[in-house]
């Protein structure tokens, strides 16, 4: 009992200071974005896709909305050998829309490839990255115009946030939100740990000087992570965070169980190839904090007279979740996720140590795509 409450005490304990160290980073990041009458900056968007056929032509209907000058921006849609009628649906599409493009992907596979052949024709020298499943504000593309004529940044992390209509999708919202906020919170605090590669923007000039992806090809995940993390050592200080409102980008949630396995273990296989230490601690802690009350969740079967040693620091975990969380979702105006906090908090309690162990022994499916 003795050595049992001791060990929690020290693994709470250093939860509590990751919690505390991240709401730091959240207080002292920025949040203004300085309203430029006149935006002059010109952005080639890409949207790689691969069978996409149920969520491209709300994307680029979303994407035809947006208040920025036609002239000023381009939209390159690359097609990655999709098998179903994806590619037909944007031709049918973008047959009015002068500033849209489809490319298709020959002879090679996989988002970087993608990527790499969109930036390869593109016309403007500011690229931003985003997904066929995503939906967009209409001042989304002007935020970050201003942001980065105010900056100067050589890379721009954004917010991406779910789409939310159901109970698991709410579930899954608010735990994306805490992602979110980790990442705005951790590059606060100059760990450049996590980004997302629906609501990434970088200057041409230097992808190219950081050798595009080189080096990291071979990995089909991490466009967006391992892209930072070379930004990051030829550029050090020139990644930033926008943390506005306006700046968010919205994709969709796992629809089921399975699919919210298959994803979790595709974002757990990028860990592997993270360099950051700070990020491998993050991880750590998070793990032993939820493996930990798992454990003692299950030693409650056995003894009922446990269940305070589960009970208490899971109250402890909640309380110091919600403080951070509250922030998020006060930023981004997702206060009404925040009744869902126990439930997210048992959710994940089962969830991180699950997949953490899954990574290990499961591949992934990507688009049709077994890796």
């Amino acid at each position: 009992m003795v050595f049992l409450s001791e060990l929690l005490f020290v693994i709470f304990s250093c939860y509590g200071i990751l919690v505390l160290y991240l709401l730091i980073g959240w207080i002292s990041s920025k949040t203004n974005v300085p309203i430029i009458s006149s935006p002059t900056t010109k952005i080639s968007i890409l949207v790689p896709f691969r069978n996409e056929e149920d969520n491209i032509e709300t994307c680029i209907e979303s994407l035809a909305k947006l208040d920025y000058p036609t002239e000023l921006f381009e939209i390159i849609l690359i097609n990655d050998n999709s098998e179903d009628n994806s590619a037909a649906i944007v031709n049918n599409k973008i047959i009015s829309l002068t500033n849209f493009k489809l490319l298709n992907l020959e002879g090679a596979k996989g988002k970087k490839a993608s990527i790499a052949l969109g930036i390869s024709v593109s016309k403007h020298s500011l690229i931003t990255t985003t997904d066929a499943d995503c939906t967009f504000q209409k001042n989304w593309l002007s935020t970050l115009s201003y942001f980065y004529q105010d900056t100067h940044a050589k890379m721009i992390i954004a917010p991406v946030l779910f789409k939310h209509n159901n109970l698991f999708s709410k579930i899954q919202a608010l735990d994306f939100l805490s992602l979110t906020g980790t990442m705005i919170s951790s590059h606060s605090l100059n760990q450049k740990i996590l980004s997302n590669g629906a609501n990434l923007t970088f200057e041409k000039s230097a992808f190219n000087a950081v050798n595009g992806y080189a080096d990291i090809d071979s990995i089909p995940t991490g466009d967006d992570i391992l892209l930072m993390q070379k930004f990051a050592k030829t550029y050090p200080e020139g990644i930033k965070t926008i943390k506005n409102k306006n700046s968010v980008v919205f994709t969709k949630p796992a629809h089921n169980w399975a699919e919210f396995v298959n994803q979790r273990v595709r974002w757990a296989s990028k860990i592997g190839s993270h360099q950051n230490i700070f990020s491998k601690i993050l991880g750590a802690i998070v793990l032993l904090t939820n493996a930990s009350l798992l454990v003692v969740l299950g030693l409650t079967v056995i003894n009922i007279k446990l269940v305070e040693f589960f009970l208490v620091p899971f109250a402890l975990k909640c309380f110091i979740d919600f403080l951070f969380l509250f922030l998020v979702a006060f930023s981004f105006k997702e206060k009404r996720l925040l009744w869902l906090i126990i439930f997210t908090e048992i959710f994940n309690v089962f969830v991180i140590p699950i997949i953490t162990i899954a990574s290990f022994f499961k591949g992934y499916s990507w688009k049709g795509r077994q890796y």
